[in-house]
């Protein structure tokens, strides 16, 4: 290589005889390195790929074998709850994942709503056992009408006999006869009537 002065700068020759100046070798020199850069580069990022790639491995293997979860559910024995009346819960007496026993209190319901309705039920019961008296004293009235009836049939009956045998002799005339007969008739009837609407 030989080195020529100009005004340019230094010229050198290469090899092969070309002429180059300083900027042409510098440039030369950035671009072999900027050409080992460019072969350096992905195997840098394929090498940090497989590094990072390999460690997570390493740790999945011995990273002691245990798994961790959270907010998971397992297949186990479940059982539908409803009661038989509707209302709030007020109280849960068991906690999550608890084991259980036939029998034993799970929750407890808001009790007003049942108070409320047991308040309602006992006002009832007491106005049906209000009615249920004043129905059993009518009876009770009722049966002693139908006493007085039946002593008022009796009367009737033993007049209407009495006219009977009258009638025939002449001790009495038609007109009483047919009374006592109508008489005793009547109260029959009523005797019937009054029978009939107390059930007996």
């Amino acid at each position: 290589m030989s080195q020529t002065s100009s005004t340019a700068g230094v010229v050198t020759r290469d090899a092969e005889g070309r002429e180059t100046t300083g900027r042409d070798k510098k440039t030369r020199s950035e671009g072999r390195s900027r050409g080992g850069s460019k072969l350096l580069r992905p195997v840098l990022m394929i090498g940090g790929v497989l590094l990072i790639l390999l460690a997570v491995l390493l740790y999945w293997l011995f990273s002691g074998g245990s798994v961790s979860v959270t907010d998971t559910y397992i297949k186990a024995a479940r059982v539908n709850l409803s009661t038989d009346v509707s209302g709030l819960v007020d109280q849960v007496d068991v906690k999550d994942h608890q084991t259980v026993t036939k029998g034993q209190i799970l929750f407890r319901l808001q009790p007003t709503r049942f108070v409320v309705a047991e308040d309602q039920a006992q006002a009832k019961l007491a106005e049906v056992k209000q009615q249920i008296e004043g129905a059993r004293h009518g009876y009770q009235a009722q049966i002693a009408k139908i006493k007085v009836q039946q002593a008022v049939v009796e009367n009737d009956r033993l007049n209407y006999q009495r006219y009977a045998s009258l009638v025939h002799g002449g001790g009495v005339t038609q007109s009483d006869y047919d009374n006592a007969k109508y008489k005793y008739q009547g109260a029959e009837a009523n005797l019937a009537a009054m029978q009939a609407q107390a059930g007996v």
